[in-house]
């Protein structure tokens, strides 16, 4: 990436703390257009910084409209790097309204759910039940496998138990369907 590419990012990015509207939404609209992976993580970081809720939701949006395949990995990282399950919860969000299908993370999901708060395994099971497959079956067997051990895993609460036990039923399901 050209040195002046990455200053015009870094640009956009500082102008969504900018006080006026105006200058947020235009830069929120270059990042759409003329971002790439790399405004991801700082995008993100604005969006759990911001309070305004009409911003917010304009984050969030940017990052469901997101097309671009290496982005897909990118966000995957950034998600599983957060320390806050509440900012892990916010982006999971993001990607079942995305445009884009994360059926490869399948096993992902599975693990974020498993050991994360009530909020992410809401998150990762909408996900899940969302996702387009075609799913490996390899995935689809590691999957079931943790979701088996669940019970005596170290992060089980048993306000998740429905969730966790209803995605194993759903990849069940799956699995049925890819013996038939």
């Amino acid at each position: 990436m050209s040195k002046n590419k990455q200053q015009q990012l870094q640009q956009w990015i500082q102008e969504l703390t900018a006080k006026e509207d105006g200058i947020f939404k235009n830069a929120i609209e270059s990042l759409s257009a003329k971002g790439d992976i790399s405004v991801i993580e700082p995008v993100a970081k604005v969006m759990f910084d911001t309070k305004d809720r009409a911003r917010k939701q304009l984050l969030a949006e940017f990052f469901a409209n997101i097309e671009q395949e290496p982005a897909k990995d990118e966000l995957i990282r950034v998600i599983q790097e957060l320390t806050k399950a509440e900012h892990q919860a916010q982006l999971l969000n993001t990607i079942w309204n995305s445009r884009m299908d994360f059926s490869e993370f399948l096993v992902e999901f599975v693990v974020m759910a498993i050991d994360g708060t009530l909020e992410i395994a809401i998150e990762c099971h909408t996900i899940i039940e969302n996702l387009d497959g075609p799913f490996d079956e390899a995935d689809i067997l590691e999957s079931k496998l943790l979701l088996g051990s669940y019970e005596k895993h170290e992060s089980r609460r048993p306000e998740k138990d429905f969730l966790i036990h209803d995605i194993l039923a759903f990849l069940e399901r799956m699995d049925s369907d890819l013996e038939a």
